[in-house]
């Protein structure tokens, strides 16, 4: 279920930022505004005469500012930072003088050029040059000024072999170029800027944003400017305000408040979790970003690819595992064969071996390749793959109907080629159990698998005791089981049955199980061990969770996952870090800018510098 939107009040350091040697250009004091809206459908003027004469016309008041106060001064960049639907262009409306407050006071210092509603006064039959002498009119420039600067206007919209084409015919964004070249002729004391920067393409978008530059640093325009971009915000701003809903949250420099709202601006939580992030935004503390990095594929076979390259850098590899990189559970198999026997995972399609995956077997050479092949799988994969490895090499296929079948075939290949796990071993691992399905939790245990720990399947009724006989034969007490359902509650009740110990775990697509089984396994972290690498995946990417625990089963790893969009995730992450037994020295990132921006790692890298402290 979606949080309710938070709006109360971060931080105003409206005080701080305020200098009284400084001119005042724009004084919003306690400004609200309330707008009516109809309640109820009437279809026709006679049916709204009919509703008015009877005194039945009803209406709701939808507050769109709620008491918003903010001083601009001269030479001041001010940022408007906010959600779709908070109110934003309705405070400029009223600045710009377009509509008068419900409540509270505007004073204006100065003469306005407000660049709200590009194209708004164009009659779309006329010509482009009708149009710039038209929209020039209507905002108050004489015929003699236009002809002045009708050439600079041209110039810059880029329009001129368009000129005597009607406007209809035009693009949006050739529209607004127009509009944009028109309002910024002349040179303003204050500017007011509503979005007007992302109008046409690339390139038109830092002419656009070069002009403004050029108003505030040659001429001391004083700008207020409405942005969906945080970075734009900060690039341009020295001083802004969130506004979310209405409501100011936050006041102070535009570095404060557009980093603030990169990490919580409309994301879901609650006020417990905002207020956990924000301290974290707003602390000064150097983040560790050094001891960072990030992987990223363009998919998951090219991750995967990425993270065996990085490997294969330190460490050479003459033993792959090749599994079908559309099933979980057949990559989990993967894993546990490939920590017994000291080998690595790759991953293929069912139809064909994906080009990451070919150039790697190229770079390793490997003298051994073990080829899970899932039911009804093309043969075309094994050709590629006798053809892209050494002719010296020899290939295995291990066939498989289904995910319980392969997982027992790789335990007793596993048992053949380590001769067994010592007693030694037993006491210090335990074996994880499965359905079908896996989810964050998986993810958590992936590195232990990695490092070789037994990994089960169960899909089957029948299967039960002959699992619990390759667990007893193994001599593990101990036993994980990660998923819920009548067959894995069974085999739970059975395993007690039998003497071992059981913990079972949810295992769906979130991070709360992801978090629940790290904190179980906080209890059974090695302390002898003096540091640990940090893994965070997105709160969906599971399939890239398991590509990389290789790597995070080399250094102790810890791997979680997250939803940087949710306060609620990023908080428990933080506070995992925080709580976590043994020193982090290394934080790898897998997935794009999309996944972990900027501030994201900013957060975790203060985590990460609070848990060593």
């Amino acid at each position: 279920m979606s949080q309710q939107v938070i709006t109360t009040l971060l931080s105003d350091k409206s005080a701080e930022i305020y200098d009284p040697a400084v001119p005042t250009m724009i004084d919003v004091s306690h400004v609200t505004m309330d707008f009516n809206s109809a309640s109820q459908q009437l279809n026709s003027l006679k049916e709204y005469f009919i509703a008015a004469a009877k005194r039945e016309l009803m209406f709701k008041r939808f507050r769109a500012l709620d008491d918003i106060s903010l001083t601009v001064q001269k030479g001041d960049v001010f940022g408007i930072l906010g959600t779709n639907g908070s109110g934003k262009s309705t405070l400029l409306k009223i600045v710009s003088g377009v509509l008068d407050p419900t409540e509270g006071i505007v004073a204006i210092n100065g003469n306005i050029a407000p660049l709200i509603e590009l194209g708004a006064g164009f009659d779309y039959e006329l010509t482009a040059r009708e149009n710039i002498y038209l929209n020039g009119a209507l905002l108050g420039y004489p015929k003699p000024f236009i002809d002045e600067h009708f050439d600079a206007i041209v110039d810059f919209a880029e329009i001129r072999p368009f000129l005597d084409m009607p406007l209809k015919n035009y693009s949006s964004g050739m529209v607004s170029r127009i509009a944009f070249a028109i309002a910024t002729i002349i040179v303003p004391e204050i500017l007011i800027v509503d979005e007007v920067l992302s109008v046409g393409d690339f390139m038109f978008q830092q002419k656009c944003e070069k002009r403004i530059q050029k108003l505030i640093h040659e001429h001391g325009t004083t700008v207020l400017i409405v942005s969906h971009s945080s970075d734009q915000i900060e690039r341009l701003c020295n001083k802004a305000i969130w506004i979310e809903k209405g409501h100011v949250r936050m006041v102070g420099t535009a570095r404060e408040v557009s980093q603030a709202y990169q990490a919580l601006g409309g994301h879901e939580g609650s006020p417990e979790a905002e207020r956990k992030i924000f301290e974290y935004v707003a602390n000064d503390t150097p983040p560790l970003l050094d001891i960072s990095e990030t992987v990223a594929g363009a998919d998951h076979y090219d991750t995967n690819a990425a993270v065996v390259g990085k490997m294969q850098a330190t460490e050479h590899f003459s033993k792959v595992i090749i599994a079908w990189g559309e099933s979980l559970s057949a990559q989990m198999a993967a894993l546990s064969l490939a920590g017994n026997i000291g080998g690595i995972v790759l991953l293929t399609d069912r139809d064909h071996l994906p080009h990451a995956t070919l150039t790697m077997l190229a770079a390793i050479g490997p003298q051994q390749v073990w080829y899970l092949a899932p039911p009804n799988a093309d043969n075309q994969v094994l050709s590629s793959l006798r053809a892209a490895i050494p002719r010296s090499s020899s290939v295995e296929t291990i066939d498989y109907e289904s995910i319980d079948d392969l997982t027992a075939k790789i335990s007793i290949l596993a048992g053949k080629v380590t001769g067994g796990l010592t007693p030694q071993e037993c006491e210090r691992t335990f074996a994880v159990v499965t359905g079908e399905a896996l989810g964050s939790a998986s993810a958590t245990f992936a590195p232990l698998i990695a490092r070789g720990c037994p990994y089960f399947a169960i899909t089957k009724e029948e299967l039960i005791g002959r699992t619990l006989e390759h667990i007893s034969e193994s001599g593990i007490e101990r036993v994980v089981i990660l998923g819920q359902g009548s067959l894995l509650t069974a085999f739970a009740e059975k395993a007690a049955g039998d003497g071992l110990q059981v913990t079972h775990l949810e295992d769906k697509r979130c991070d709360e199980d992801n978090d629940a089984a790290l904190r179980w396994l906080a209890e059974f972290a090695d302390a002898g061990n003096k540091s640990a690498g940090l893994y965070l995946c997105a709160r969906e990417g599971v399939v890239d969770a398991l590509s990389v625990a290789p790597l995070a089963a080399s250094d102790n790893g810890l791997m979680l996952m997250v939803d940087h969009n949710d306060m609620e995730s990023m908080g428990r992450a933080v506070d995992i870090i925080e709580q976590y037994p043994t020193p982090i020295d290394r934080i790898t990132y897998l997935g794009s800018d999309v996944c972990f921006n900027n501030i994201d790692k900013m957060i975790i890298g203060r985590a990460v510098g609070r848990r060593n402290g």
